[in-house]
């Protein structure tokens, strides 16, 4: 395993335990995380600015953001 594949293999492994972890998991769903404030926002790539934030997900927990994330790839059918 190269060293890409094992960083993406440890952070899907424990996706909430580092905000690095967190971001390369979410982003490997499909989806996009940023953090302002303490705060994380997850939402669906290439929707028009208007949709993205409509069915964007914010929230200060990191467990939550990763429990949300895995919920929008499923309903969006990204994984």
């Amino acid at each position: 395993m190269n060293p890409v594949e094992r960083m993406m293999a440890d952070a899907l492994a424990c996706p909430a335990r580092n905000d690095k972890a967190l971001f390369t998991a979410v982003r490997a769903l499909g989806l996009t995380i940023r953090k302002s404030e303490g705060e994380y926002r997850i939402t669906v790539p290439g929707l028009p600015p208007a949709r993205a934030e409509a069915v964007a997900a914010y929230t200060n927990d990191r467990a939550d953001a990763w429990g949300t994330a895995q919920f929008m790839a499923a309903e969006f059918n990204l994984a």
